[in-house]
């Protein structure tokens, strides 16, 4: 009886030791994704943020033509306006 149990001892021993490998190789496995994933989310953002960068860079330069536009436009109106009081049309 001794040895039947000793034998049973054994084989759930090695059993766990199975698991236990097992349960680590898929640790290893899920921590080799998880920094992937990591990785790939700070380069995603690195991304991100240079197009917003961009963005903010495209935006400002319209900006600045469209208000130089705006004062060319109310130059010239005034211009126009001028012209045409001068020229008796009130």
């Amino acid at each position: 009886m001794n040895s039947t149990r000793c034998c049973r001892n054994r084989l759930q021993t090695e059993g766990l030791r199975r698991e236990v490998g097992k349960l680590r190789q898929r640790l290893s496995n899920q921590d080799r994704l998880l920094q992937s994933t990591v990785e790939r989310l700070h380069s995603t953002n690195r991304l991100k943020e240079g197009i917003e960068t961009a963005i903010v860079k495209q935006l400002s330069r319209t900006h600045t033509v469209l208000r130089k536009a705006r004062g060319n436009l109310e130059v010239s109106f005034l211009f126009v306006f001028a012209k045409w009081q001068l020229s008796g049309h009130c």
